[in-house]
């Protein structure tokens, strides 16, 4: 599997929304399944992710944001801030 240069800023959002996955997931009334199938992951990847056995890339990274903001549409009060920050962040740094 190619790998890709991240920026230390990518590397420390990432970080960030790895530590919060599960409880993100939950709050976003998703089961890891569901999350696995709108960013076109496995479920047992995205468990390995929010163990941190398995590594999450940008691209993987911005899927699970956009997976986020699409359910938020359907329930806008379920986005975490953090996440909502985050995404921001990200859209107007790269």
């Amino acid at each position: 599997m190619p790998q890709f240069v991240q920026s230390e800023q990518q590397r420390e959002l990432i970080s960030s929304l790895v530590q919060e996955l599960p409880a993100y997931r939950k709050k976003m009334r998703m089961s890891q399944a569901e999350l696995g199938d709108a960013v076109g992951k496995s479920r047992q990847k995205i468990s390995e992710m929010e163990r941190g056995s398995a590594p999450l890339g940008w691209d993987t990274y911005l899927a699970i944001l956009m997976a986020f903001w699409s359910r938020a549409a359907v329930m806008p009060s379920v986005l975490p801030l953090p996440v909502a920050s985050s995404v921001v962040a990200s859209a107007s740094d790269f």
